[in-house]
């Protein structure tokens, strides 16, 4: 099904911007290509590749089948069952297993690409503090950003103030509390990051004392 309407989305394109299309967004060989490698290629700018992606794109807007907005419905449906919010790669997972196809990263750029013409989902790419995720809310994406970002800086504090073991405590409570509050999955990467930095601290902290032990 992904195939067929990936193919149908891109049927009325000419070669060139089809060609552009399927290099940019990972539709042929799972690989995302960048604009100074497909320029290089047509021998022009990479601006003139970004010009041509986005006629492509108008164009593909204004040709969207019955086919392309059911499988919108049906995404649009299962986030809601999330309150709105879903991490990236979980949505496309559960959408895989939903369209039962097979999972893969060709599949996963498939859904991304097609997801990226519903005018009622936006990504929001990952940053230090949170993953990449879907929403159908932004007004309510942006409240639990505000929230996420707050609580990133305060588990900051108490990184350096120096209490892994309530951090431990913390990461285990998310665990659990993400499975009713969904958006609290998105926060789960600080954890292993914070622990993980913390540890390797300790680590090279007592590595030095003992080493400088060992040469007194």
């Amino acid at each position: 099904m992904l195939t067929n309407l990936s193919q149908t989305i891109l049927k009325d394109l000419n070669p060139r911007l089809r060609d552009i299309i399927e290099r940019r967004f990972g539709l042929k060989n799972s690989k995302r290509e960048p604009l100074e490698a497909i320029g290089k290629d047509y021998q022009i700018t990479r601006e003139r590749v970004r010009q041509l992606e986005a006629n492509a794109i108008s164009q593909i807007e204004k040709n969207l089948t019955s086919d392309i907005f059911d499988f919108f419905k049906l995404s649009e449906n299962h986030l809601k069952l999330f309150k709105g919010i879903r991490k990236e790669d979980q949505f496309l997972s559960e959408l895989i297993y939903l369209l039962d196809e097979k999972t893969s990263q060709l599949n996963f750029n498939i859904l991304n690409f097609l997801l990226s013409f519903d005018k009622n989902l936006k990504l929001i790419p990952q940053n230090k503090s949170h993953f990449s995720f879907w929403t159908n809310d932004v007004n309510y994406s942006e409240q639990v950003l505000k929230f996420i970002n707050g609580f990133y800086k305060y588990l900051q504090i108490l990184f350096f103030h120096n209490v892994h073991r309530l951090l431990k405590i913390l990461y285990k409570l998310f665990l659990i509390l993400s499975v009713q509050f969904p958006f609290l999955a998105l926060i789960v990467m600080p954890f292993h990051k914070l622990v993980l930095l913390r540890d390797t601290f300790h680590f090279q902290k007592n590595f030095l004392l003992n080493d400088s032990v060992l040469k007194d």
